[in-house]
């Protein structure tokens, strides 16, 4: 996903005044491991392309992600451009001005978090990240869809509770953000739901 928003961003600065664009700023909440950036970075010249602000509360996933990106500038033998932030939802939710503290982003995502967010509190930090994409950027957010084959596997025998949502919830939730354009889609297992919200760009 990221690496088709970086495609039509660049198709799109190139149609207006022909130039390359400037480098990327992505934003991974509770980024885990980070291995989906194996999938963003495949060549040396991906690495220009993108600054990545990988975040999560758990200090042993970003060494996790640290070594992710060790293992890709290894692999690639160019620098990725990164900065990992140790902060958590509550730290989200109860920090008035977010853009100061760690800037705007073209694209931000969270793909095991809303999973285990209540309502109330999924609203409220949806219209935090909300107000951190740049004008026409673009957010993700993954949920378990409640019609997961295997949720009852996943919550008695590996002890893995978490919060499935319907299609409709989710685009609930993409609506209390306000007059934005959104839509869903799914991975290719069904199991995934990925709500796309994305931001107009400024006019005038």
């Amino acid at each position: 996903i990221v690496r088709e928003f970086a495609a039509s961003k660049t198709e799109n600065a190139q149609g207006k005044n022909g130039s390359e664009p400037s480098m990327i700023k992505v934003l991974s909440v509770a980024c885990g491991p980070a291995m989906e950036l194996y999938e963003i970075l495949q060549e040396r010249g991906d690495c220009g392309k993108y600054h990545f602000s990988l975040l999560d509360q758990d200090r042993q996933a970003l060494l996790e992600a640290a070594d992710s990106v060790e293992r890709i500038e290894g692999r690639l033998e160019a620098d990725v451009s990164v900065d990992f932030v140790n902060e958590s939802v509550r730290t989200m939710l109860v920090t008035r001005e977010l853009q100061e503290r760690w800037g705007e982003f073209d694209f931000v995502y969270s793909m095991g978090l809303f999973d285990y967010l209540t309502k109330p509190v999924a609203i409220a930090l949806l219209r935090k990240l909300y107000n951190l994409v740049l004008p026409g950027g673009k957010m993700v957010i993954g949920n378990f869809a409640y019609d997961n084959p295997t949720g009852h596997y996943m919550a008695y025998w590996m002890d893995w509770p978490i919060i499935y949502r319907t299609e409709e919830d989710m685009l609930e939730l993409g609506s209390k953000v306000g007059s934005v354009k959104s839509y869903l889609h799914r991975d290719d297992t069904g199991i995934q739901m990925f709500l796309h919200i994305e931001k107009q760009e400024a006019h005038g």
